[in-house]
């Protein structure tokens, strides 16, 4: 199959760095929006365990008030008038502010994120702290029993790395954060040579958006980037291991995990080619054997952790708790399968396709391309977003055969389960994964 080209798909990415060490992209296409975000590491990459959560607070307070308009309502209706439908999300290793605005607006939408992000007032603490502990309920029992299956599968797989550590954090220490710590971390870690910022859709010349970031976060001082500049080796992983929380629902939530490997790995995009075989709504073996023919699950999915110094892939269903055993069976039959034999040719194919078709539809997306080379920008490394691209469509069966060898190992595997559990269940499982992939 002829490889489609890099720019057919989108207008060539624009990337420089202002004179303080910020990167900027840009990427050009009609709109009637101008998408901005900006990006910073940070999060529970580079928190400990006693810190661990005031970087998800810190996502919160920044849009709490700047000093021009010092409430959140008033930082609202400011973001409102530049037609901005402003966001946020904390991330293991990293924040993200990302808004939409009318083009006429870019340069004061951008003043905003800037005074977000360098002199916010953090006004509302105590009401904001009262919001994110109300987030906690949603990842435990009514018992106090920590159900999260994301977060207990982090805890197996990582151990005491930090990114084990929860995004939500620490409640104890959350209880007592102050705003001199949040001003003490935003201070550590909002800095230029950290961050990147990504402007996407109908934009000015290239020098006029230049001239725009130099008037706004190019007024930020330079820093010092060493709080980011490294993250902590992983410690050894020894499977196969088994976590199984007990839990009264009416159905056991699983996740098959197996331990991959980070950003800069060679296999890196093989590994994201097998799990978008996997996930694929039309084609999956998994989805076959599980959904199409054994009826094991109402939903499946198949996801990535995707790291700097780690990675992993996710299996995720749930089942009920009668059916457990079989369908645990299935999902690691079919992934052991994938070792000793290659896909069928036209799934592969098939596959790359819907691979190409995604990225076409996503070639005129406000956050889709200049995000992932904001990612890369941020995380330096891996292969470039056209490198990807070609490579993706380059991926043949054996590839992937080759690349389940390396990944479908019984010292990679952990499972992690929430819902009842009985002793008989438990050692039949136990005795499952120990004998994998036998």
């Amino acid at each position: 199959m002829p490889l489609h080209p890099f720019h057919l798909l989108t207008a060539p990415l624009e990337t420089f760095v202002l004179p303080n060490g910020l990167t900027a992209v840009l990427h050009r296409f009609p709109s009637p929006a101008v998408g901005l975000a900006f990006y910073m590491r940070a999060g529970p990459a580079y928190e400990t365990p006693e810190t661990n959560g005031i970087s998800h607070v810190l996502e919160h307070m920044l849009f709490r008030g700047v000093p021009a308009y010092p409430s959140s309502e008033a930082l609202t209706r400011a973001l409102d008038r530049v037609g901005a439908e402003a966001n946020a999300a904390t991330f293991t290793d990293l924040i993200v502010l990302s808004c939409k605005v009318l083009p006429e607006a870019v340069e004061e939408a951008l003043t905003l994120f800037r005074d977000m992000v360098t002199v916010p007032v953090f006004a509302g603490l105590e009401a904001e702290r009262e919001i994110i502990l109300e987030e906690f309920l949603e990842d435990f029992d009514e018992d106090g029993t920590l159900t999260a299956i994301d977060q207990l599968s982090s805890q197996l797989l990582y151990r005491t790395h930090p990114y084990a550590l929860p995004i939500l954090g620490n409640k104890a220490f959350l209880e007592r954060l102050t705003e001199d710590d949040l001003r003490t971390h935003l201070g550590r870690f909002c800095q230029p040579g950290a961050s990147v910022v990504c402007l996407s859709g109908d934009l000015p010349p290239t020098l006029a958006v230049r001239a725009m970031l130099d008037r706004t976060f190019g007024t930020m001082p330079a820093g010092d980037v060493s709080a980011t500049a490294t993250v902590p080796p992983l410690p050894p992983f020894r499977g196969p291991r088994l976590n199984w929380v007990d839990s009264p629902r009416s159905q056991i939530a699983c996740r098959v995990s197996f331990l991959g490997w980070p950003l800069g790995d060679a296999d890196f995009i093989l590994q994201k080619a097998l799990v978008r075989l996997l996930d694929n709504p039309s084609g999956s073996p998994l989805r076959q054997a599980m959904q199409d023919e054994k009826g094991f699950c109402y939903s499946l999915a198949v996801g990535l952790d995707a790291y700097a110094a780690a990675g992993a892939v996710h299996v995720d269903f749930s089942v009920k708790p009668d059916r457990l055993v079989d369908a645990l069976y299935e999902c690691l039959r079919v992934l052991a399968r994938l070792a000793e034999r290659p896909p069928a040719a036209d799934l592969v194919e098939h596959m790359v396709q819907q691979y190409v078709k995604g990225k076409r539809f996503a070639s005129n997306d406000l956050w889709d391309f200049s995000g992932r080379v904001g990612f890369r920008a941020l995380y330096p490394g891996q292969p470039s977003l056209e490198e990807e691209y070609h490579a993706s469509q380059q991926v043949r069966p054996r590839d992937l055969q080759r690349l389940a060898r390396r990944l479908f190992r019984p010292g990679r595997l952990g499972v992690t389960l929430v819902g009842p559990c009985c002793g008989a269940h438990y050692h039949r499982v136990g005795r499952m994964i120990d004998r994998f992939p036998g």
